[in-house]
This record gives C-alpha cells, structure tokens and sequence, in this order.
C-alpha cells in the first residue's frame, strides 16, 4: 500500500476506520487518509487510479481521503495509525 501511495505522491499516509480498530468485518472497506506532496499536482483521474490500483493490492474496497473538515478529524483522531 505504501509503495503505491508513495508513487503518486504521498508524504502522509494514515488508516482509519474500522480496519484501525481492529473491527474489521470481510465486507469493510479500508479507509485511508493520505497526505499528498503540494508540489505534484495530482488530478481527481490520479487519485481514482491510485484508488484503483490499492484496491487490487489489497482485495478489498478503499475509501481515499485527501481532506477532512475539523468535526471528522476529532472522530477519527483516536484511530489514526500512521503508515509514513
């Protein structure tokens, strides 16, 4: 997963959700928070491949965000595990 985020660009990469906590059920998908380098402009046909390309990796659905408003980061705060 690293490798491939690290490809597009990313500085920051964190998981969150269920899969952080360990409640991880076969249908959950994995969220992912993910900081991408400014200087590489990335278009919304990147991040949709990156996507892509992570869900083959892993199997599974991926839910990459890019950005979350200040209530969000409160919640997921405690779930944050930093990959890079």
């Amino acid at each position: 997963m690293k490798d491939v985020l690290v490809r597009y660009g990313a500085v920051k990469i964190a998981i969150f959700g269920s899969e952080a906590r360990g409640e991880a059920g076969p249908d959950s998908d994995v969220d992912i928070l993910v900081e991408f380098d400014k200087k590489k402009k990335l278009s919304l046909f990147d991040l949709a491949a990156a996507q892509s390309e992570l869900e083959r990796e892993i199997g599974r659905k991926v839910d990459l965000v890019t950005k979350v408003n200040k209530f969000v980061q409160a919640y997921i705060r405690n779930d944050l595990i930093q990959i890079l």
